[in-house]
């Protein structure tokens, strides 16, 4: 299987390549493929952190918020094994959090998934717009739930993260501020 190298892999090498070689050498440790001495896994990570400092900032820089966002859960990771498989790991995953309400958001990369079938809620798909955004999809997910919350649009977002090759694993935004009114006559 030919692998693929992104541009910025490339862009780093042929700046940084030679550093990172010669410190390789110094610390008595050989690289899988000289020609790349950093490889696309760690340039991968180092962008996705990035984009969630970013993030994070973006949403620090904004005024305090009315309305507070909390992270509530965070499910168990599911790996996509070829049996059960994908959507039985997805299923476990959704299993975990709370079954959802007409006023609260599912933000996923994959809201086709059997797992998600008969959400109450509203969908957002951020990938649809971003794309993978060089794997930092989670990132922008969280971003997108988040600001929901903040700003009102929703009492609590969930962020799936599920698809061919990646674990399933979710989480679930709220404002702990909102207090759902029980419907129906007092007990």
């Amino acid at each position: 299987m030919e692998k693929h190298i992104s541009w910025i892999t490339h862009f780093l090498n042929d700046h940084f390549g030679s550093v990172a070689l010669a410190l390789l050498h110094a610390l008595h440790i050989t690289p899988s493929d000289p020609a790349l001495p950093i490889p696309e896994s760690m340039v991968m990570e180092a962008v996705a952190l990035i984009i969630v400092i970013f993030g994070a900032l973006y949403l620090k820089s904004r005024p305090p918020a009315a309305h507070p966002v909390e992270l509530a859960a965070v499910t168990d990771s599911f790996p996509p094994t070829p049996a059960p498989g994908r959507n039985e790991a997805a299923r476990r995953m959704r299993a975990q959090l709370p079954p959802g309400a007409p006023d609260e958001l599912l933000c996923a990369n994959e809201p086709d998934n059997p797992a998600w079938n008969g959400w109450p809620g509203k969908l957002l798909t951020p990938m649809e717009i971003l794309g993978q955004a060089f794997v930092a999809a989670a990132a922008w997910q969280c971003v997108a739930a988040c600001d929901a919350v903040q700003q009102a649009r929703c009492a609590a977002a969930n962020v799936s993260l599920t698809g061919p090759g990646l674990q399933a694993i979710a989480a679930r935004f709220v404002n702990p501020n909102f207090i759902k009114t029980p419907t129906g006559p007092p007990p």
